[in-house]
């Protein structure tokens, strides 16, 4: 798993491999662009397949990318990138504490990152970057309402005309269920 963000993501992301002791998550990498993560992630693929060609076991059973719109350039390369080389992506617009967000309430209209950032402060899910511990057991029980609010967003820009991954938008809930092996 490699990560834009250094803090939020990660901390979530452990948060959700705690919850299903048979999945393990190793964050190798974060602070990078979309498009350099995506071809960091290419690099751990490959390393994957000669591993799986000597010893018959990969070293990794997927490789994800998980990164914020924000003003980064390249993001549809990226995402081209990720597809050819069969790399999982989770990306958030603008950015990921909306997905944080969506565990609590809906946000239908386009909001600027640091607006949504600071509204997650207001509502006790982060503390700076860090998400609060007393928001733990919210997100896991309402995983499935961010999930359909996530969807009912990417629905709302298919019906409006909207490019996908539109502000705002994410398909965060992807990870979550691949990780708690929830279905969809």
């Amino acid at each position: 798993m490699l990560t834009e963000g250094r803090v939020t993501e990660r901390e979530y992301l452990k948060i959700l491999e705690r919850q299903n002791l048979q999945i393990k998550i190793d964050l190798a990498e974060s602070g990078m662009a979309p498009l350099t993560l995506v071809e960091r992630a290419r690099q751990y693929a490959k390393r994957s397949k000669r591993a799986k060609h000597r010893t018959g076991t990969p070293d990794f059973d997927e490789i994800w990318c998980v990164f914020d719109v924000d003003d980064h350039p390249n993001i549809k390369q990226a995402l081209q990138e990720a597809r050819d080389s069969h790399i999982r992506t989770v990306i958030s617009n603008p950015c990921f504490e909306l997905w944080l967000l969506l565990h609590k309430q809906d946000q239908t209209a386009h909001i600027d990152r640091r607006d949504l950032q600071k509204l997650c402060r207001e509502l006790g899910l982060i503390d700076g970057k860090q998400i609060q511990p007393e928001a733990i057991p919210m997100f896991l029980e309402a995983i499935e309402a961010a999930r359909r609010r996530a969807v009912a967003l990417d629905k709302r820009h298919e019906g409006n005309g909207s490019e996908p991954n539109s502000n705002p938008s994410t398909n965060a809930w992807e990870i979550a269920h691949a990780v708690l092996q929830l279905d969809a």
